[in-house]
């Protein structure tokens, strides 16, 4: 049997029952020493599996598609498990974005998937009359499989972190921006007039990549000066309240906040229970 420890790794991250199932059945596929063909069995459920879960990875076939990245491979109906899983990474984003912007280069990606690819492809595409009957031999091969897919999702899941890591170090002016482009409700609500001063930004989460944009949520806290009465007897309050900014960009532009896509909500529920 495989690594116990590589089976839990795997068995963690699964979604679903079905997905269970199918670790199971292939875990079990390799306990039937009467069956010589059993490392076939394992191979195919492993290659269900693998599909299974790069499709439920990246689910949409027509906004894989719509990547400007994607080719499609005139062998395959559809995008391939590596698009699939390249998808997953960087949604949309161009290659072009990624290497100016955020001084990455997307052919490493390839080269560190690459291999994962091809060892999973290799073992579970079993030529018809490859036979593997010694014990050391099975245990060796369930491990790399199962070895094998671990490291796609690794691969799939640093990369995309690593993209999202770079983006979020890139949005404090953007978030700025927004304040200066955004009519805030709830300010007006308060105040005749206001004006923001300065932005202090405390997370910045990018909350989805797709084949057209980039979404994020920005929090922090805003200087703001309210202002009351007429020019005879105007005042002046300086407040600090805490935001939230709900953005979307184009993957063309993803580091350009789209103005009809922002909505920013300023909390001044402490100015109210100070009033009540």
């Amino acid at each position: 049997m495989p690594d116990d420890g590589s089976v839990g790794r795997l068995e963690a991250s699964l979604p679903d029952d079905f997905s269970r199932y199918l670790l199971r059945g292939a875990l079990a596929a390799l306990t039937q020493e009467n069956i010589a063909t059993r490392v076939q069995h394992f191979s195919v459920s492993m290659r269900e599996l693998s599909q299974y879960l790069l499709e439920r990875l990246a689910p949409d076939n027509e906004a894989i598609k719509r990547c400007a990245w994607y080719k499609q491979n005139p062998d395959v109906d559809g995008p391939t498990r590596r698009q699939r899983a390249l998808y997953a990474s960087r949604g949309g984003l161009t290659d072009s974005f990624l290497k100016s912007e955020l001084n990455l280069d997307p052919k490493e990606f390839h080269a560190d998937i690459g291999p994962a690819f091809k060892a999973l492809n290799k073992r579970t595409h079993l030529r018809p009359d490859t036979v593997i009957i010694d014990p050391a031999e099975i245990e060796s091969f369930a491990n790399e499989t199962i070895d094998a897919l671990l490291e796609i999702f690794d691969v799939t899941q640093d990369v995309r972190s690593e993209i999202i890591s770079r983006i979020e170090t890139h949005l404090h002016d953007e978030a700025i921006g927004a304040f200066i482009n955004e009519t805030i409700d709830s300010l007006d609500l308060i105040a005749g007039r206001y004006e923001t001063g300065g932005v202090l930004t405390d997370e910045m989460h990018v909350l989805g990549i797709d084949a057209e944009a980039i979404r994020y949520e920005i929090t922090g806290s805003v200087d703001v000066t309210l202002h009351y009465g007429s020019r005879s007897d105007a005042a002046a309050i300086d407040e600090n309240f805490p935001f939230t900014c709900t953005a979307e960009a184009s993957v063309s532009a993803p580091l350009k906040l789209l103005q009809d896509e922002t909505q920013m909500k300023v909390d001044t529920s402490a100015w109210h229970g100070e009033e009540g």
